[in-house]
């Protein structure tokens, strides 16, 4: 299968990064899609975008990437850009679908950004102690 190779930059809070590539993603948390992960140290509650993009590369150097993808250490490699800001703005010369979660959601350009605060979540009072004392939490 060929990939659908795309120019792009992407502005954000540290500076631009020119590309061509096959994939762009970004997301506020570790894991996507069926146990691929953004960023190893990637945390929903740090108020940070982990944004990947992967080269335009040939098929079998993207086989390599796999471990890495898995991982959340692609960042790591060559043929990756790895971006970590607030914000996060995907500009391409054509409009490009974007993709959240399975839905086609909208078109670029398209801005990310983060919102700090802005959702309450509430758990269980022995759990809030735990993640507090930065211990960890396992369900029984």
């Amino acid at each position: 299968r060929r990939f659908h190779r795309f120019e792009g930059e992407i502005p954000y809070n540290g500076g631009t990064r020119r590309l061509r590539a096959i994939q762009i993603m970004v997301a506020n948390a570790r894991h996507y899609g069926a146990a691929l992960t953004v960023a190893e140290d990637a945390e929903p509650d740090d108020a940070l975008l982990d944004c990947y993009a992967i080269e335009a590369v040939p098929w079998w150097r993207l086989i390599g990437l796999l471990p890495a993808l898995k991982r959340g250490r692609q960042g790591e490699k060559a043929d990756v850009q790895a971006i970590t800001s607030r914000t996060v703005r995907i500009e391409t010369p054509e409009p490009h679908s974007i993709d959240a979660d399975g839905e086609l959601v909208g078109k670029t350009p398209a801005t990310f950004t983060t919102l700090p605060g802005a959702l309450e979540v509430f758990v269980p009072a022995e759990n809030a102690r735990a993640r507090e004392a930065g211990g960890i939490v396992e369900s029984p």
